[in-house]
């Protein structure tokens, strides 16, 4: 998120994969940030955590036990978009938008 109104927006992001991976999802509505572990072999091993970015900037409290009814809702508009998403057409990247992404994610130092 590039502009400075970027803070009063919500986020969605979902990382991971592979099957040795852990793989997470997170959803910020300010103040809330939701991140949830997923996708384990061992759903046990599942986990999520819900920040309070006014209180917490650093996300170093997870405040599920304090408001499990603003985690299940943020739970839940996270299905909602996982199911809209379903319906969304997949676009494939040109073979010169994959040079000019490997080149973003080089100059970031991902790749």
């Amino acid at each position: 998120l590039d502009n400075a109104d970027s803070t009063d927006r919500s986020a969605f992001v979902e990382s991971g994969g592979g099957d040795k991976l852990r793989r997470w999802r997170c959803l910020r509505t300010p103040p809330w940030k939701y991140v949830e572990q997923f996708g384990n072999d061992n759903p046990e091993n599942n986990s999520s955590m819900l920040f309070d970015l006014t209180r917490d900037p650093q996300e170093n409290r997870n405040f599920m036990d304090k408001h499990p009814e603003q985690a299940a809702n943020m739970r839940r508009e996270i299905e909602e978009l996982l199911k809209n998403q379903q319906n969304t057409p997949i676009t494939t990247l040109s073979k010169n938008e994959r040079d000019e992404l490997e080149k973003h994610l080089v100059a970031l130092g991902y790749l």
